[in-house]
């Protein structure tokens, strides 16, 4: 009831991320339209609660993508915590999903997700008989160009995000990125850990365990960490 449903748009302080599955064409190719379907299925139904157990709203699936934004239109806070716990959250679910396609025999997907905070427009866009609540602006542009530059299994964020961050955040700082239709570079880290209580963290850190694949996924208050990988594998 506190939302005005007519067109148009107001300007807000938001944070943005885009999620793609890398190589998406290559391997719907390899898949009958009904096991795409399936798969994307399986897919969404692990990354959307990551999203709005962190107070995140989706805004569209994109095909194989999904853009989401916190803090619009109303910002409880926590915006830019919530977009990167989540992010890191996504890629953690997405280790359980894959070892479920490994089990049963079916390709596994790899993805890429980038986060800008910026000032944005969100509204109802279109006509009076198809609208949709959307996000409009260079921010929301930003935040699509870095989630291109990433690579599966990584979190890239702006420098804008990291810096409300603070000392949260673990991050390793890329290359300047010279983004399509931008003057200037990009400043851009790459996201492994974020500080959520004392000296405990939630982290997405891809390592190899012999032939294994696993993954690092939180550090616990002891200094202890807490590693994802399959059942028959020996992390001694």
């Amino acid at each position: 009831g506190s939302l005005d449903i007519g067109l148009g748009g107001k300007t807000y302080q938001g944070t943005i991320l885009f999620s793609d599955i890398i190589g998406f064409t290559r391997l719907s190719e390899s898949m009958s339209p009904s096991e795409v379907v399936r798969l994307m299925n399986e897919y969404f139904d692990r990354m959307v609660p990551c999203i709005e157990r962190d107070g995140g709203s989706v805004d569209k699936f994109i095909g194989d993508a999904i853009m989401a934004f916190w803090g619009i239109p109303f910002d409880r806070g926590d915006a830019v915590g919530g977009a990167v716990r989540a992010a890191i959250n996504m890629q953690n679910a997405l280790v359980g999903l894959n070892s479920q396609l490994v089990a049963e025999g079916r390709p596994v997907v790899r993805t890429g997700i980038g986060i800008n905070t910026g000032a944005v427009v969100a509204g109802n866009i279109g006509v009076g008989t198809r609208m949709e609540y959307t996000l409009l602006g260079d921010a929301v542009n930003t935040a699509s160009r870095i989630e291109h530059a990433a690579v599966r299994g990584q979190v890239l964020i702006s420098g804008a995000t990291r810096a409300l961050l603070g000392d949260q955040a673990n991050v390793v700082a890329m290359p300047p990125l010279k983004a399509k239709n931008k003057a200037e570079p990009l400043e851009v880290y790459c996201l492994r850990a974020l500080v959520v209580a004392g000296q405990e963290s939630v982290i997405s850190l891809p390592v190899r365990i012999g032939d294994h694949e696993a993954a690092i996924v939180r550090r616990l208050s002891d200094g202890s960490f807490i590693i994802l990988h399959p059942q028959d594998c020996d992390i001694c």
